[in-house]
């Protein structure tokens, strides 16, 4: 059997307000997510804006202190308290983030971008090589290296942050709506090098993203968030061809179709779903309280 590359158990997230002349309150942004993934799959993890997935990724990766669960990492338990062992955690992923723009230093150079993981990490070894294979890897020119970020276009920012992602040959990447902020054309040809990239060096991926038709083209196994709990989780052909939670169903209802009679039987679908409904009748169990 696999072992598991990537086994989180219990993880929650809860966030206090601070507003003036008022009580603190606890916003319950994640509550005892659970889940395992192996070594060269691709994970989904889809929901409206609001659901949890960011929450969820941040707080795996120590972005977020988690208020409690366990991260285990290729056997070995992730304490993001101690900074020798979220470091060493860090050295074996990488993380691409939705904004190109704001993700990548309008004062660096593309060759500062990429060399920068490279020299946190001191890794060994000859830098201009790597800088070239990341760069053909994303599929861009060599002399791209000398130029900056804003004078790219939001697709090939993209790449350069994918290409640093790929710069300390990662075991896992966190893909944080890779391209929500692209055009339609520009996010198949995104998807398209992510595939080929998963397929060529095998590295595992976590993709977050709110389309459901996205992640169904591209993941082998889906989670559902909302309400920062995951509601729903399996096999990518099971969640989205026998959705079992009335969430999911009501995801799918939402995702157009160009073929005309499918558009007019999920209108209808989606018609009978929400008829004489104001709101969800279905609740999801109460997050445990803060320590």
């Amino acid at each position: 059997m696999t072992e598991p590359l990537l086994v989180v158990e219990g993880l929650t997230k809860h966030f206090w307000t601070h507003r003036p002349f008022q009580r603190r309150s606890v916003i319950h942004a994640l509550c005892g997510a659970s889940f395992a993934m192996t070594a060269g799959q691709t994970l989904g993890v889809v929901g409206e804006s609001g659901s949890g997935k960011t929450t969820l990724l941040r707080t795996v990766l120590g972005l977020h202190q988690p208020t409690a669960g366990t991260v285990v990492f290729a056997g070995q338990s992730v304490d993001h308290t101690k900074r020798s062992s979220q470091r060493a955690f860090w050295r074996r992923v990488g993380v691409v983030f939705q904004d190109p723009f704001s993700s990548l230093d309008p004062r660096m150079t593309v060759s500062d971008i990429l060399r920068e993981p490279l020299s946190v990490a001191q890794a060994p070894g000859p830098v201009e090589p790597a800088l070239r294979e990341a760069l053909d890897e994303v599929q861009l020119p060599t002399t791209a290296l000398r130029r900056f970020p804003h004078e790219f276009s939001g697709g090939q920012r993209q790449r350069i942050a994918i290409a640093r992602a790929l710069m300390l040959k990662p075991e896992l990447i966190f893909l944080d709506e890779p391209v929500s902020s692209l055009d339609v054309t520009i996010q198949a040809e995104i998807l398209e090098l992510l595939n080929d990239i998963q397929r060529q060096t095998q590295t595992a991926l976590v993709f977050v993203s709110h389309d459901l038709a996205v992640v169904s083209e591209t993941c082998d196994r889906v989670l559902v968030m909302f309400g920062g709990q995951i509601v729903e989780a399996g096999p990518t052909a099971q969640v989205v061809g026998q959705p079992r939670h009335p969430y999911t169903q009501e995801l799918l209802a939402s995702v157009p179709t160009p073929d005309p009679p499918a558009e007019r039987a999920r209108i209808r679908r989606r018609r009978q779903l929400f008829a004489g409904e104001q709101e969800r009748t279905w609740s999801l169990p109460e997050c445990p309280a803060p320590l």
